[in-house]
């Protein structure tokens, strides 16, 4: 996973399931950057993350992980002295790429 710990956005890999392909195919091949938190292609990207984790039943800890940085960064505006979640978003996405291979 080195490239993901150099990088602060990405291009979403390919859906591996039928139901998460329509939410893969919105992302197109545009670059998500990672630390963008609400944004459109940011939130695009949690929602194949959901989508692929849930039907693969994997990943568990990474969505919560993120789940709780999101609503950190919502509330009070930062997550363990960061604004973003990149770093758990890379874990999560890292996690989901493991999973497919």
């Amino acid at each position: 996973h080195n490239f993901l710990s150099r990088m602060e956005s990405i291009v979403a890999p390919a859906a591996t399931r039928r139901r998460c392909k329509k939410i893969r195919k919105e992302l197109g091949n545009s670059e998500i950057h990672l630390n963008g938190i609400g944004t459109p292609n940011n939130n695009k990207l949690i929602r194949f993350l959901k989508c692929e984790s849930k039907a693969r039943k994997t990943c568990d800890h990474e969505t919560k992980s993120y789940d709780r940085c999101h609503s950190a960064v919502m509330g009070v505006g930062a997550f363990k002295g960061r604004p973003n979640c990149a770093d758990q978003l890379k874990a999560w996405l890292s996690c989901v790429i493991d999973a497919t291979q």
